[in-house]
């Protein structure tokens, strides 16, 4: 049996498993549940038949280094090694996979882990309207936004952030640079398993269609600095068929051939030098 033709190429993707209701123990870093043996056991053994079907010589777990994502990665790992100790499987942390940083909140008196914070539904719907609507890249997470009169945009936002979150302009950065790395990576022999977030799965499947389409034109191009805004159009498209709330412990297999095609991959670099110029001409950037 052969591996598949050089022509073809997968990535395996999952989405973390389920993490504890801890904000104000762990921030927005919460570690694993216990009692998910169950769905580690099935997903391990996706990944084992898939590495022996296509005859994979080794299995990178490619995966946030976030607690969720770390957890999952390594009871992955574990599970595999259980089963079948003479494969070759390594972990390999990557920060550009971590979910966009919300910040710090300041608790309410008397809050304690397990309860609702209202606020966040806010912060979010802040973050949409100024990141999508209003095409702002800069806006960081959390931001109430002070007008000149000295009142705010999202007052129920003000007070809330001892500390505020990442902008768009640097989660997709973060993205970009990742997905653009994707040519490089080895596919005749390696089984790559993307374990990431929500974000990572919506990502991926914006980014599979819009590859797909930039693929049929004669010569790739998206107008420069546009990608970000480009890739959103593609939302509504992956909504009709990618559940609005990601499975805990859900597994993908992506088609990448035409995301890691040359023309593509430049285009996807070429949008992550502009955002990075965008930042370091505002000195809005913190740590890229």
């Amino acid at each position: 049996m052969e591996g598949f033709p050089n022509s073809k190429k997968e990535i395996v993707g999952i989405r973390h498993l389920e993490d504890e209701d801890a904000l104000m123990t762990y921030g927005f870093d919460t570690p694993l549940k216990e009692g998910q043996e169950p769905l580690v056991s099935d997903i391990a053994d996706k990944i084992i038949e898939d590495s022996k079907k296509n005859v994979k010589e080794k299995i990178d777990l490619i995966f946030s280094t976030q607690n969720r994502t770390n957890g999952t990665a390594i009871l992955i790992r574990d599970k595999i090694l259980s089963r079948e100790e003479n494969l070759n499987i390594f972990l390999e942390p990557d920060s550009r996979l971590a979910d966009l940083n919300q910040g710090k909140l300041i608790f309410p008196e008397g809050y304690k882990d397990g309860d609702f914070v209202g606020g966040l539904s806010v912060a979010w719907k802040a973050f949409w309207e100024q990141s999508f609507d209003k095409k702002n890249l800069l806006y960081r997470f959390g931001d109430p936004v002070k007008r000149q009169d000295g009142t705010y945009l999202y007052p129920e936002l003000e007070s809330m952030f001892g500390e505020l979150g990442e902008s768009c302009a640097e989660f997709t950065y973060r993205l970009y640079d990742f997905l653009g790395s994707l040519e490089s990576r080895d596919y005749d022999n390696t089984l790559n398993v993307i374990i990431g977030h929500t974000a990572t799965v919506f990502i991926m499947h914006e980014f599979l269609e819009i590859a797909k389409d930039l693929s049929k034109q004669s010569i790739p191009y998206v107008q420069l600095g546009e990608l970000p805004a480009y890739s959103w159009t593609y939302l509504d498209k992956v909504k009709q068929y990618l559940p609005e709330k990601i499975p805990h412990g859900s597994v993908t297999t992506y088609e990448i051939t035409d995301l890691v095609k040359p023309e593509i991959q430049e285009i996807i670099r070429i949008e992550r030098d502009i955002l990075k110029a965008i930042m370091v001409q505002t000195r809005h950037e913190k740590q890229i």
